[in-house]
C-alpha cells in the first residue's frame, strides 16, 4: 500500500480573457442551442463552466425565464453549491431554476402525480422483506440459521435492474425462458449419458431454478413496496421514465417546461437517466453535459464511459446540418488545479487503464502551474505500518509550525481508516472525519425509527425495526406471527396487532416489556404535541439509554478543531 501527498496549494488562473474563461471553456459556455458533450477533465473549471453556460444563456435570451432550465447533478450538496453559484452570478434572472439531483427532480415528478409516494433506502427495503419473507417463496436463497442472509444482496440486485429498465416482469420473463430452454433439452440415449454431461444438466437445470427463484423475489418485493407506495432508489428513475413514456401531455408539459437541460458529472449517470434525459430533450434536444470518463464513481450502480458513447450515437452524430455548424464536443484539458508534476504523475497512473476503458484516452491534460512540490511514495508491509508513518509525518509537521487544520487525509473505504485512528488518538492529534454520513449508523437509525413510529404509528417499517431491537425480547418468529396477525386483521398496523394484544389472544413476546413499550410510545406521543422535536428526542434518547453523554476528552478536542 502507499499514501501519496501533494502540499501544493491551488494556484491562480493564467491563460484566461477578461471573463476568466479560456478558448475551450468559452466555447462550451457560448455553445448555441443543441446538444453538446463537455469532457473535462480533472480541475480544468467544468463547474465554472456550467454556471456560466447558463448565465450565458439567460444574458443571450431574453424571453428564456430561470424556470425553463433544469440543471441535474448526483447529491444534495452537489446541487446547493450550483445553485448558489448561478444565483449570485445570474441574479433574479435565475428566479425559479430548477437545480436538482436526478432522483430528487423524479420524486418530485412522481409525487406531483401522487403525493402519497414516498422514497425509502436500502435498510428499510430489507427490514421490509425481512418481515414478508414468507412472501418471497425463498428454497435455495433461505438459511436456516439467519433467513435475511441473502435479503441484502436482493435490494442490491433488484436496484441494479431498475437502473436498466428491467423490470419484475422483464426479469420473470427472462427467467422463464431460461427455464423452458432447460426443460426443451433432449433426453439422450442411455449409451451417451456420461456423468459429465448429467452434472452439466444438473447445473443448468439449478441456475434455472435460481433465476426463478429470484424473479420471484423481486415480484413480491414489488407487490410489497406498491402496496406502501414507496420507492427505491433504483424505482425512482424507473418509474419517472414509466411514466413519461406513457402519458403524452405530462411528457409534453416537462418538455415545454424545461427549454434547456445541464447535467454534471455525465460520466456517473446509467441507462435510465440517459432515457430520463432523451425523453425530456425532446426535438429540441438542448441537452449540455459535463463529465470525465476517468472520474466514475458509480460503476456499481450501472455508471460508465459508455453513456458518452450513447450520447455521441443519440445527439451528436444525428444532428441535422444547422447544428452541425457548431461543435458538438468540447475536450476541457487545462488543469488549474494541481502542480506539474501531480498531474504528470496522476495521468501515467490513469493512462494504465487502457484506451478501451476510457471515452477520450488523448484528453492531454496540462497545466501552466509551477513543479511544484515533490511527491513522496511511501510503501508498507501492514496498514498499521502506514497509519504510524502517516501519524508521525503529521506530528513532526505540526511541531514545525503546521495548524492541524492544514493537512488531510484521504482513504480508499471508511473500512480503512481503523489503524489511522487509533494511531491519531494515541498521539492526541485532534481529527474531523469527513463524508462518513451520519445516517448510516445503526444507533441513529434505531433513533430515527422511534422518532417516526411515535409520529406515526402507522409506519410499519419503523415498527419493525423497533420492535427488533434486543431490549424488547421479540424474536424473529415473533415478528413474522407479529405480521400474520397485523395482516388478518383488514387495515391493522404492526403496531396495532403489537399493543393491542388482549388476554384472549395468545400473547407475542414479553407481555411487561410489551406494556413498558407502549407507555413510552404514547407518552412521547403526547409529549410532542406540546414540545419541540428536540426536547422529544432528548427524552427518548434517555428513557432508552441509546445516547452517551459526551466526555471531557471530546469537549477537549472540540476546542483543538477550532485553533
Amino acid at each position: 500500500m502507499g499514501t501519496l501527498f501533494d502540499m501544493t496549494p491551488e494556484f491562480p488562473r493564467p491563460g484566461a480573457d477578461d471573463d476568466g474563461l479560456n478558448a475551450q471553456q468559452r466555447a462550451a459556455v457560448k455553445h448555441g442551442e443543441g446538444p453538446l458533450v463537455v469532457v473535462a477533465g480533472a480541475g480544468t473549471g467544468k463547474t465554472r463552466v456550467i454556471t456560466q453556460r447558463v448565465v450565458s444563456l439567460l444574458e443571450t435570451n431574453a424571453d428564456l425565464a430561470g424556470s425553463q432550465i433544469l440543471a441535474l447533478t448526483y447529491t444534495d450538496k452537489a446541487a446547493g453549491e450550483m445553485r448558489a453559484r448561478i444565483t449570485r452570478a445570474a441574479g433574479e434572472r435565475a428566479k425559479g431554476l430548477t437545480v436538482s439531483t436526478f432522483h430528487a427532480f423524479c420524486l418530485s415528478l412522481l409525487q406531483e402525480i401522487n403525493p402519497a409516494l414516498q422514497p425509502i433506502d436500502e435498510v428499510d427495503h430489507w427490514i421490509l422483506l425481512r418481515r414478508n419473507i414468507a412472501m418471497l417463496r425463498l428454497e435455495r436463497y433461505r438459511r436456516l440459521a439467519e433467513p435475511g442472509q441473502f435479503l441484502g444482496d436482493f435490494v442490491k440486485f433488484f436496484s441494479r435492474c431498475q437502473d436498466e429498465l428491467v423490470t419484475p416482469e422483464d426479469y420473470q420473463r427472462y427467467a422463464d425462458t431460461l427455464a423452458a430452454a432447460v426443460a426443451a433439452e433432449p433426453e439422450l440415449p442411455a449409451d451417451e449419458i456420461t456423468a459429465e454431461l448429467t452434472e452439466a444438466r444438473a447445473l443448468r437445470q439449478e441456475k434455472a431454478a435460481q433465476q426463478q427463484e429470484i424473479a420471484r423475489a423481486f415480484l413480491a418485493s414489488d407487490v410489497l413496496l406498491r402496496e406502501r407506495k414507496l420507492l427505491t432508489f433504483g424505482a425512482l428513475m424507473q418509474e419517472a421514465v414509466h411514466l413519461l413514456q406513457t402519458d403524452p401531455a405530462l411528457l409534453e408539459r416537462q418538455r415545454a417546461r424545461f427549454r434547456f437541460i445541464l447535467v454534471d458529472e455525465f460520466q456517473d449517470t446509467n441507462f435510465a437517466q440517459l432515457v430520463l434525459l432523451e425523453l425530456l430533450a425532446g426535438s429540441a434536444r438542448n441537452l449540455f453535459v459535463v463529465g470525465d470518463d476517468d472520474q466514475a464513481i458509480y460503476r456499481f450502480r450501472g455508471a460508465s464511459f459508455a453513456n458518452f458513447n450513447l450520447f455521441r450515437n443519440k445527439f451528436v452524430l444525428t444532428r441535422d446540418s444547422h447544428a452541425n455548424a457548431r461543435p458538438a464536443e468540447v475536450v476541457l484539458n487545462q488543469n488549474y488545479r494541481s502542480s506539474q508534476r501531480i498531474l504528470r504523475i496522476a495521468e501515467a497512473s490513469i493512462r494504465q487503464n487502457g484506451a478501451q476503458n476510457r471515452y477520450r484516452p488523448d484528453k492531454n491534460l496540462h497545466t501552466e502551474n509551477p513543479q511544484g512540490e515533490k511527491i513522496v511514495l511511501a510503501e508498507f508491509a501492514r496498514p498499521q505500518e502506514e497509519a504510524h508513518w502517516i501519524a508521525e509525518q503529521i506530528y513532526e509537521q505540526h511541531r514545525r509550525g503546521h495548524a492541524w487544520s492544514e493537512f488531510a487525509v484521504l482513504y480508499r473505504a471508511h473500512l480503512h481508516r481503523e489503524h489511522l485512528i487509533g494511531e491519531l488518538r494515541r498521539r492526541q492529534i485532534p481529527f474531523i472525519i469527513r463524508r462518513l454520513s451520519i445516517l448510516t449508523s445503526p444507533l441513529v437509525r434505531d433513533l430515527l425509527a422511534y422518532l417516526r413510529l411515535i409520529d406515526s404509528p402507522h409506519d410499519n417499517v419503523a415498527c419493525a425495526r423497533v420492535l427488533g431491537m434486543p431490549a424488547w425480547g421479540l424474536t424473529a418468529i415473533d415478528l413474522v406471527r407479529l405480521a400474520e396477525r397485523a395482516k388478518k386483521g383488514k387495515g391493522v398496523s404492526l403496531w396495532d396487532a403489537y399493543s393491542s394484544q388482549t388476554d384472549n389472544l395468545e400473547s407475542i413476546g414479553d407481555p411487561a416489556a410489551r406494556e413498558s413499550l407502549v407507555k413510552l410510545i404514547l407518552h412521547l406521543r403526547s409529549q410532542a404535541r406540546r414540545s419541540s422535536a428536540l426536547e422529544v428526542f432528548d427524552e427518548l434518547a434517555g428513557e432508552i439509554g441509546l445516547l452517551p453523554f459526551p466526555s471531557a476528552d471530546d469537549g477537549k478536542l472540540a476546542h483543538q478543531l477550532a485553533r
